[in-house]
């Protein structure tokens, strides 16, 4: 997985390497060595965990908000109870990440 600038990166799924623009990626779950990106077009499964995937997609604009989801923060829509509600994707809210959750929500 390689980064070109800051709008885009590239990530390897199987045998090939698929150019992901930051900007339509809703969330990323992580399934113990897997990650699914979840895009406005749809899937991608890539080799990684979700530690990796942090890294790989900048801070400001993601949130890490359970163990196993990690989200684009200008999709977030609604935060209600334990949940984030990203259009028609219900995200749990991990108790560790609660916090954290609150103050990059506010810095908008």
């Amino acid at each position: 997985m390689s980064r070109e600038n800051t709008g885009l990166i590239f990530v390897k799924s199987g045998v090939e390497r698929i150019k992901l623009f930051l900007s339509e990626v809703i969330f990323i779950q992580g399934l113990k060595d897997y990650a699914i990106i979840q895009t406005t077009t749809g899937k991608i499964v890539v080799k990684g965990s979700v530690k990796f995937m942090q890294e790989l997609f900048p801070g400001p604009a993601f949130i890490r908000v359970h163990k196993s989801f990690i989200v684009a923060k200008n999709r977030v829509r609604k935060i209600a109870r334990n949940q984030l509600i990203l259009g028609k994707h219900d995200i749990p809210i991990g108790r560790v990440y609660r916090d954290d959750l609150e103050k990059k929500i506010r810095q908008v």
